[in-house]
């Protein structure tokens, strides 16, 4: 059986890990974008973060926070699935 958290340190790696990173970071902001608007802004009416935008803000932190253990994941899953494909396909 693969290692998946094995580290190859190949540029789908890293693309994997910026893209893993790009999405939590968006998903930790976006939820916060209205809320922070209107504390900023006194011609806004108040708005508040409702649980689900808390839920989804915090899963886009994990994201991020682990964007690089995740990235790997991400890369070596697919590596194992190319191997899979190669050898049924000859």
């Amino acid at each position: 059986m693969t290692n998946f958290t094995k580290k190859t340190e190949s540029k789908s790696e890293i693309l994997w890990v910026a893209i893993v990173r790009v999405i939590g970071a968006l998903m930790f902001v976006l939820p916060m974008y209205l809320p922070m608007k209107a504390y900023l802004f006194t011609d806004i009416q108040n708005v508040v973060m409702s649980l689900n935008d808390m839920a989804f803000s915090c899963v886009g932190f994990l994201l991020f926070a682990g964007g690089k253990n995740l990235g790997v994941l991400a890369n070596n899953i697919g590596i194992a699935i190319n191997n899979v494909l190669t050898k049924l396909t000859k």
